[in-house]
């Protein structure tokens, strides 16, 4: 409600519905500006996790060559371990790794290729129908500047929760992944001390 004093001086309702204006003009900048920044954060954010995963996916594949190495290592060391070059003899033959119960897991586990559970996606809210985030008062072009801030903080918003998601969903799936490198890590290293040890006997 304005006072008497207000409705009789409409030079300084005018002065103070001016100084509104600027303090919500500065205002819609600042959450303007911050929201920009932070979009910008998290978009730099969700490149390092996807070249997260591209390494990931790296060291995945690497050790699956390991794998296909240390088989075909396999096969020529039993040929040498063979009696006479023909046949083992009893209870000289080499325990076959790929049988392990670990090799198993890692290897042909099918339970491992489970996709990830994704948490339910938010609602997102969108702006105004109108696309009129400030009530005119004025009609000037401090109302329009601050109609289109709050635009862009609405949009950067949107996409921040568009990525939070998307980020969330990956480091996921890194996350399943991770065990499973460490797992077939684990493996190979085992593979190779039993290699190891193999190849000691024939020296």
């Amino acid at each position: 409600q304005i006072s008497t004093e207000m409705a009789t001086d409409p030079e300084r309702l005018r002065q103070k519905v001016d100084t509104a204006q600027d303090e919500g003009l500065d205002i819609t900048r600042n959450i303007r500006d911050i929201a920009v920044e932070t979009h910008g954060i998290a978009v730099d954010t969700a490149d390092t996790i996807i070249r997260q995963g591209e390494q990931l996916d790296n060291v995945d594949r690497r050790l699956d060559e390991v794998n296909a190495d240390l088989k075909e290592a396999d096969r020529n060391m039993r040929e040498i371990e063979k009696c006479c070059g023909c046949c083992f003899c009893p209870g000289s033959r080499p325990k076959d790794f790929t049988k392990r119960r670990d090799y198993k897991k890692v290897y042909t586990d099918k339970n491992d290729d489970s996709p990830v559970t994704q948490q339910p996606r938010v609602q997102r809210r969108g702006g105004p129908q109108d696309g009129q985030y400030v009530d005119k008062v004025l009609g000037d072009e401090r109302e329009a500047e601050m109609n289109e801030n709050l635009k862009v903080t609405d949009q950067a918003l949107d996409q921040l929760m568009g990525l939070a998601e998307d980020m969330g969903d990956e480091l996921g799936k890194q996350n399943k992944q991770l065990d499973k490198i460490n797992a077939k890590a684990e493996v190979q290293d085992a593979n190779l001390t039993q290699f190891n040890q193999r190849i000691r006997r024939q020296l």
